[in-house]
């Protein structure tokens, strides 16, 4: 529970501000690829 809180509350904000300067950076027309590599913890069976 703790670990979510503070992905949620760190990463997530950074991650989201990281995406929104990079679409602004890209050229009109542009097709960016997400691969979604996300958050694995196999221990707790969790994926994100």
């Amino acid at each position: 529970m703790i670990r979510s809180l503070i992905y949620d509350t760190a990463i997530l904000r950074l991650t989201s501000r990281w995406y929104a300067e990079v679409l602004t950076r890209l050229p009109e027309g542009a097709a960016p690829l997400d691969v979604g590599i996300g958050i694995t913890n196999l221990s707790e069976g969790i994926v994100r």
